[in-house]
């Protein structure tokens, strides 16, 4: 007989509550988009320039996002945390070979379960319109 247990899902409130698995890395970006995707969905992200010159880095949760106007910016030796749930991250450097690291506090909701998400659905705005 199966057991049939339940996994995790995208709205499985207990995976937010604890603390998160840690996800790392440290790469530089330039003037073209940088796709990261994390094996599980995401309960929170710091990113940190560590670039102490002039590159800045433009966070996106699209590439259309990043690369147009719907992007957060982080200034040379800056860093921000984002409280959110993501599947994948797109970063661009304002200038060639900007360094910057980050660490993820990973869910277990696989990413496979995780929507994609995009500005527009069936050609309309809706419902992630400041994705990009």
């Amino acid at each position: 007989m199966a057991l049939n247990n339940p996994i995790a899902g995208p709205s499985d409130a207990g995976q937010y509550m604890m603390s998160g698995i840690p996800w790392v890395t440290g790469s530089s970006v330039g003037t073209d988009v940088k796709k990261h995707e994390f094996p599980f969905v995401t309960k929170a992200i710091t990113i940190n320039n560590t670039d102490d010159a002039n590159g800045q880095i433009f966070v996106g949760f699209s590439e259309n996002g990043v690369a147009g106007s719907n992007r957060f910016q982080i200034m040379p030796s800056g860093s921000c945390r984002f409280e959110i749930r993501v599947k994948e991250l797109y970063l661009v450097g304002s200038a060639a070979d900007t360094e910057y690291s980050i660490m993820a506090e990973l869910t277990r909701v696989s990413s496979r379960l995780f929507p994609v998400l995009t500005g527009s659905i069936n050609g309309t705005n809706d419902p992630f319109e400041g994705i990009g």
